[in-house]
């Protein structure tokens, strides 16, 4: 998998038309899992828009369009990058995400 994931981001790779996605984004996952080509992986995952599978739900460096942080203060990420607001600030939609988060998915 190293071999090939290296030789894939030095030609620039980004599709092959023989691999079905369900296939590559396992593949991917356990790329990231592993540690290898890491940065190539989230490349290749956003460029394909690889939805997550099953065993990769719990994988961190999955690229993610959005992250929600709650714990040890409220974050909100896109791309891996701090969401910033206008001078007004988010108002009645970021109050929402955070009862949303707050409450758990109860009431």
């Amino acid at each position: 998998m190293r071999a090939g994931l290296t030789s894939a981001r030095e030609l620039g790779l980004r599709y092959v038309a023989a691999v079905r996605p369900q296939f590559l984004a396992e593949a991917c996952a356990l790329a990231l899992r592993s540690g290898i080509e890491p940065e190539f992986v989230r490349v290749l995952v956003r460029a394909r828009n690889l939805p997550p599978p099953p065993s990769a739900l719990r994988v961190k460096q999955w690229p993610r369009p959005f992250q929600v942080s709650t714990l040890g203060g409220f974050t909100l990420l896109r791309e891996s990058a701090p969401v910033e607001f206008s001078s007004k600030g988010p108002g009645r939609p970021m109050e929402l995400l955070k009862v949303l988060v707050a409450l758990g998915g109860q009431n």
